[in-house]
């Protein structure tokens, strides 16, 4: 049988309140060439009762619970599509999200990472209103690590070709860089390109409440210095020639959980973590010194 064009992967766990939003949204797409995976990652709260009630209509997995990133992975390896799609099981899909990244997909022949729009709203607020016209809005760059514009990263967001997540080992079935997995998975995908940002219409819906990973700032902070180790390491591709662009990255991220702990008055992790990344916080603010006198990438509309 012909595989679909999408997987839509949703790892979850614990997320009775909000996961069958996330499936719902999922299955009311307009474009209707794809799969629902839903993996469940050993969920305590009802949230399995939850997934079961959508029945044939979606794949489920279930496993013992080992974490997001592992959760992910073993969704992806179970995914028949093209193309993935991750879906958090407390985000929303817009109705026209898989026809808008089917569009750039045949238009721009075929790019293995698209970044998807992502607009953010409030836990029992309305679900703000999708574009009303069909006009595509996005920036090109020869991949990841090329872009010149800030992105802020969330799960929902990202669309890859399956076989490029696979070759490049971006979903790991072991926890490796959590609560950082999604940083460190665009850096596994760093040198496949070209890679698309979507600008407009908004395609992901991010649901803003009081258990979001990003509310827990010092776990956050605390953690902030894993992509470093992993850079050290030689986990991310490129090579030598690639390193200050990595660096880069890296460091930017560093800069703003360093402002974090000054924040916090958490002067002993930041003064750490600032000895810990200062060559990579260094390439990161030259790189976006730089920028200012650079031309942005022109923004493309199809």
């Amino acid at each position: 049988m012909r595989s679909p064009r999408f997987s839509i992967v949703i790892p979850s766990y614990n997320r009775h309140k909000y996961v069958g939003f996330a499936i719902d949204s999922a299955l009311s797409q307009t474009f209707t060439d794809f799969e629902v995976v839903v993996l469940d990652d050993g969920s305590t709260d009802g949230a399995i009762e939850v997934i079961k009630s959508f029945g044939s209509r979606i794949k489920l997995i279930c496993q013992e619970n080992r974490g997001a990133e592992a959760a992910r992975s073993r969704g992806v390896s179970a995914a028949c599509g093209e193309y993935v799609v991750l879906l958090d099981d407390d985000d929303m899909l817009f109705p026209t999200a898989l026809a808008t990244y089917d569009r750039l997909i045949r238009d721009l022949q075929e790019p293995p990472v698209i970044l998807g729009a992502v607009v953010r709203f409030y836990d029992r607020a309305a679900l703000p209103p999708s574009d009303s016209d069909d006009t595509i809005e996005y920036l090109q760059f020869a991949d990841y690590l090329s872009r010149d514009v800030p992105v802020s990263l969330t799960c929902s967001q990202l669309v890859v070709k399956r076989s490029v997540a696979l070759g490049t080992g971006a979903f790991r079935p072991e926890r490796t860089a959590f609560p950082f997995d999604i940083p460190d998975m665009m850096l596994r995908l760093g040198t496949s390109g070209p890679f698309i940002i979507l600008r407009r219409p908004s395609t992901v819906a991010y649901r803003q409440h009081s258990s979001n990973t990003v509310k827990a700032v010092d776990y956050l902070i605390e953690s902030s210095s894993c992509l470093g180790r992993l850079e050290r390491r030689g986990a991310y591709p490129g090579g030598a020639a690639r390193r200050f662009d990595r660096y880069a990255c890296i460091g930017t991220m560093a800069l703003f959980w360093v402002s974090k702990a000054v924040r916090r008055r958490c002067y002993r992790t930041a003064l750490n973590l600032l000895l810990d990344s200062a060559p990579m916080i260094l390439a990161g603010l030259i790189k976006r010194s730089w920028r200012c006198f650079c031309s942005p990438a022109p923004l493309s509309r199809l």
